[in-house]
């Protein structure tokens, strides 16, 4: 890109302030920060030092390159301060970006101690007010939560550095120098914004295009610059911004409430993005600004296009919170809460269900979302009754009997984290039979291996007529094996052979070969135990998810009593109770999930 084609940045738009205004400071304000109360602990992640350092490489890196291509300096995120004096000492009250500060202390601390160019530079201090004797020089891992993660932080920059000198990628010299020299170009500086400073923020976004790093700015980020920049005369009101934003994003952060709202396709910068998407009616189509955008127009009384009447911009915050308090009525109330949970586990936007609830009482959202989900399924009786494996309605059918099981069993709520921690992949993967065809579909030599060794297990199960012909069907198993391993030509049909031959033993009785793709047949099954466990004959897998439930794994409900054969009539004449899926078995299971779903999920 050439010079000219970058955006350009009006100086008077953004201020901005060297990391060296802070070291051996003149301005007595400028060499003590103070975190107030409100403001949350220290949570870095090593990736996240190791991002902002690795940026810092780059941008020192880049300084080589021709004047066309490097940026005239790097810039970190906001920092929004307020002066305040304590016992006579002036201090900057940090409102937000405590985190990156705290963390460049820790950076600009461990790069002094490598050379004497700067040994008696003097870094600034850092005061929290909830931890008035911590002391960053000397920091105890074992002291509090905030040590613990600070002295983590230590240790990442120090194996950083250490990488650095080992690897010779990039010159110390060089990264202390952008550090520690104040220059119009080659430096690192902080967007500084002061409670008295009500410049555009707008400018921000124009800046961060230039400011390619691996740590952007996001659009909620941004968001709650907006909110804070608004309310920086109301001390009380920048508080609560600061500490709501804060208790928000945490709880959005609590993987069951999120796994509740969200799938693995939804990954936003932030939780607190899907409150400004719901706010906004952000579709998955619009770009990733469109959320600043629509909040700088309430921010700037416009539309986006055209001027309208002021707008009450503590509504704005008002609606922000009122939206969070509606996601968390809806996971506190059970039947709304696995309603909810499946419209989003099977692909429905949360904005949908939003937009469809609102304003509405409790007992009307619950009916609301039985029309959402009986709507979406469009099945009868009869309709379900025929489902197959091959119908994109089976999995959602099969999830929706799974979670109205767990519903109905008193205070018991579906598991969507464990279930969404399982299933990752597609859910076609994911629908099962629970009698195994025979005809056999594993195709990777590693499956069939897999398949051979479970056999053995599987004696107790066999008939004392069938033994004889078992014993040898075992034999021959350990020979296929040795010439799968050698991969002889003559294993695949061999193996073809031999896996009818078991299944004809093993699930004798069981329901008919031409029923076997229909939804009587089919449970949700946690196929990553083992990549032949479709596969695996009825006792096995039966056997699996029993020792998988003892050990406290996810099993979906209804999928367990089907294995567990709580819908049959135990018949204490049959010594096949507990060894085949036969079609008694299937016909219960179907039942009950008509049964279960007629209760105003069918049309």
């Amino acid at each position: 890109m050439s010079k000219t084609s970058e955006p350009q940045l009006p100086s008077d738009h953004i201020p901005l302030r060297p990391i060296r205004d802070f070291i051996s400071a003149q301005d007595p304000r400028d060499r003590h920060f103070f975190i107030p109360s409100y403001q949350r602990g220290y949570r870095w992640e090593p990736k996240e030092v190791k991002a902002l350092l690795d940026d810092i490489k780059e941008f020192v890196l880049e300084q080589s390159l021709s004047q066309d291509v490097r940026r005239p300096y790097y810039c970190l995120q906001p920092i929004v301060v307020k002066p305040r004096d304590i016992d006579g000492v002036a201090y900057w009250e940090v409102i937000d970006g405590q985190q990156r500060l705290t963390t460049l202390w820790f950076i600009l601390n461990e790069l002094k101690k490598g050379t004497d160019d700067y040994a008696d530079d003097e870094l600034f201090t850092i005061t929290y007010q909830t931890r008035p004797n911590l002391n960053l020089d000397n920091i105890s891992p074992r002291q509090d939560i905030d040590s613990f993660y600070m002295n983590r932080t230590k240790d990442t920059v120090r194996s950083w550095i250490a990488s650095r000198r080992r690897l010779k990628d990039v010159a110390l010299s060089d990264i202390r120098k952008c550090l520690f020299v104040s220059a119009d170009t080659g430096s690192v500086k902080i967007i500084w914004y002061e409670d008295n400073n009500r410049e555009e923020i707008d400018a921000i976004k124009t800046f961060n295009s230039i400011n390619k790093g691996k740590i952007g700015l996001t659009s909620s980020e941004l968001v709650k610059a907006l909110f804070l920049l608004y309310y920086d005369n109301d001390n009380v009101m920048s508080h609560e911004v600061a500490t709501e934003w804060y208790r928000m994003e945490k709880e959005l952060q609590d993987p069951s409430f999120w796994s509740f709202l969200a799938n693995a396709d939804y990954q936003p910068d932030t939780h607190i993005d899907l409150l400004l998407d719901l706010m906004t009616n952000r579709s998955p189509e619009d770009d990733s600004d469109y959320v600043y955008k629509r909040f700088q127009a309430l921010f700037d009384d416009t539309t986006g296009e055209e001027k309208i009447v002021g707008v009450d911009k503590t509504r704005i915050w008002a609606e922000l919170k009122r939206i969070f308090g509606v996601l968390v009525f809806w996971y506190q109330e059970p039947e709304i809460y696995h309603y909810v949970g499946y419209v989003v586990a099977i692909g429905t936007p949360l904005s949908e269900i939003y937009n469809s609830t609102q304003g509405l009482r409790k007992d009307e959202i619950a009916s609301t979302l039985k029309n959402i989900i009986r709507d979406k399924l469009s099945l009868n009786a009869d309709s379900l009754r025929q489902l197959s494996y091959a119908s994109p309605k089976t999995w959602p059918t099969l999830l929706l009997f799974n979670v109205l099981t767990s519903a109905s069993m008193g205070s018991g709520r579906f598991d969507f984290l464990a279930f969404k921690q399982v299933y990752k992949k597609r859910y076609t993967y994911h629908k099962e039979h629970i009698a195994s065809k025979t005809d056999n579909s594993l195709t990777r030599n590693e499956d069939k291996l897999l398949w051979l060794g479970s056999l053995e297990s599987l004696t107790r199960y066999v008939a004392s007529s069938k033994l004889k012909i078992w014993q040898s069907l075992l034999s021959q198993a350990k020979e296929i094996a040795k010439d799968i391993e050698g991969k002889k030509e003559s294993a695949q049909e061999s193996f073809k052979r031999i896996y009818a031959e078991v299944v004809g033993i093993v699930e004798a009785g069981s329901i008919d070969e031409g029923d076997k793709d229909n939804i009587s047949n089919l449970a949700l099954l946690d196929s990553h135990l083992n990549q032949s466990y479709g596969n695996a004959l009825f006792p096995t897998k039966r056997q699996r998810i029993i020792q998988s439930d003892k050990m406290g794994n996810f099993i979906p409900p209804a999928t367990r009593n089907a294995f567990l054969k709580y819908y049959s009539d135990k018949d204490t004449n049959s010594t096949h109770w507990d060894t085949i899926w036969n079609q008694d078995d299937a016909t219960a299971y179907l039942d009950q999930m008509v049964t279960t779903l007629s209760d105003g999920f069918l049309l």
